[in-house]
Formats: structure tokens, C-alpha cells, sequence
């Protein structure tokens, strides 16, 4: 066995106890995420929304044909979407592509997509300072889905689907319709 000096001996003993504190933190915030998960499942959620950005890297790639360049810039974001088969807090890799000859055209691709709970640990550390504002996020763009489609209904059917949709807010049963 390796010889250590007492400086190395102290600086492993000082790893290995952040390593301990640092993974009780991670399996933590898995907790929370998968408490989460199933809070949003059983809402019925099933609308995708992304919120913060968790790292942001550029790079810049010239041609060999020609001097044209092209930029890179890769986001890892939190998000709300369905993952498989489910729907639950997702963390998403996106690539975009600048054109620096047509900056207004900007191509953005989802290279990556998996349940927030299987993702890195360093993503899920990160991510949790951001749950709180994606719900804020999810509960108003289920407020803006629900405007949109009381509004569209109510259109189609001359105002009454909301009130038909709902049954002025009572309970009926075929019976009592006759």
C-alpha cells in the first residue's frame, strides 16, 4: 500500500468527508425532484415548458473550404416535458448554431433529454435553485393553455362551450338531462 504524506493523509480524510456531505446533498435534491414529479404527474400537467439555463458554452468553428465561421453554443436547461413514456421534470442539452453571415436565422437543436432525477449530480445541485421559478413557469403557461382554449372554444360554439364544457358548474347525470 502507498505511503502518504501527512498533508496527503489530511487532505483525503478532508475529500472523502465533503464527498460524504456533497452526496447526501445530491441524493437530497433526487428526493425533491422525484416528490416534484409526482405532485406534477398527478396534476395532469402535459405542457412542456422550459425555464432556467444551467450552463452556457460557445464555440466558434472556421471552415477549411473558406474564411466563413460558424458559432456553436450549447445549453444544458431545466425544463417540464415528456420524457418516454412520462411526463416529469426534464434536463435538456440544446445545441444552437449562429450563422454570422445571417445572424437573424438561428438553428437550435435537442441533442440531450432525460428525467431531471437521472441527470448529472452537478445538474441536479444546480437545478435547485430553479425549481421554484419553473413551477411559477409550469402554473403560467397552464394559465395562458387554459385562457387560449376557453377563448378559442367559446368562439366556436357562439359562448357556450365554457358554459357547456363545465355545465354552469353543475354536476348532471343523463337521467336528470331528460
Amino acid at each position: 500500500m502507498a505511503k502518504f504524506s501527512q498533508s496527503q493523509q489530511s487532505l483525503l480524510a478532508s475529500i472523502k468527508a465533503t464527498a460524504t456531505d456533497l452526496n447526501e446533498q445530491a441524493d437530497k435534491a433526487t428526493e425533491l425532484i422525484e416528490a416534484l414529479n409526482a405532485e406534477l404527474a398527478a396534476a395532469g400537467v402535459g405542457i412542456e415548458v422550459w425555464g432556467a439555463t444551467l450552463s452556457s458554452t460557445t464555440f466558434t468553428e472556421e471552415s477549411e473550404r473558406d474564411d466563413s465561421k460558424k458559432s456553436f453554443t450549447r445549453e444544458n436547461k431545466i425544463g417540464f416535458a415528456r420524457c418516454g413514456a412520462h411526463w416529469c421534470l426534464v434536463y435538456g442539452m440544446f445545441e444552437c448554431e449562429d450563422d454570422f453571415e445571417h445572424p437573424e436565422y438561428e438553428v437550435s437543436k435537442q441533442v440531450d433529454l432525460r428525467p431531471l432525477s437521472a441527470a448529472p449530480r452537478e445538474a441536479r445541485i444546480l437545478a435547485l435553485p430553479h425549481l421554484e421559478e419553473l413551477l411559477v413557469e409550469v402554473q403560467k403557461e397552464l394559465g395562458e393553455a387554459l385562457t387560449t382554449s376557453k377563448k378559442a372554444l367559446d368562439r366556436m360554439s357562439g359562448g357556450k362551450a365554457a358554459e357547456k364544457a363545465t355545465n354552469g358548474g353543475k354536476v348532471s347525470s343523463r337521467k336528470n338531462a331528460k
